[in-house]
């Protein structure tokens, strides 16, 4: 497995975490940690290697493959941008506890989740 290939798999494993919040989550998710790999000039491991899964899908599921698919579409930065610029992201419940002084600009809503930058 090439260094790409195994980042590709933690971004879809990272992004399949969300799955009980939607396709458009996941990806605006993807988008997200994209555009901090870009703006902080930090690889995809550095981005990424902070989140540590809590669950693990079947390699088989078709979610999970349909991910992974996706997945080539962030990871090489060709993906439509549904966080619209985020470098952050929230669910509602986190939300209510980070400061608005911490949110310089709300990017998008999707699925629940706030993106902002």
């Amino acid at each position: 497995m090439t260094t790409k290939d195994f980042e590709k798999s933690i971004l879809a494993l990272t992004l399949w975490q969300h799955h009980d919040k939607g396709m458009d989550v996941m990806i605006a998710l993807g988008n997200t940690l994209f555009n901090q790999t870009k703006v902080w000039n930090k690889s995809w491991a550095q981005v990424l290697g902070g989140m540590t899964p809590t669950q693990y899908p079947d390699v088989r599921d078709p979610l999970f493959q349909h991910l992974l698919r996706k997945v080539d579409d962030i990871h090489g930065g060709g993906a439509q941008d549904l966080s619209n610029g985020a470098l952050y992201f929230a669910d509602p419940e986190d939300l209510a506890t980070i400061s608005k002084q911490q949110i310089i600009t709300v990017c998008a809503r999707v699925g629940g989740y706030t993106f902002y930058r």
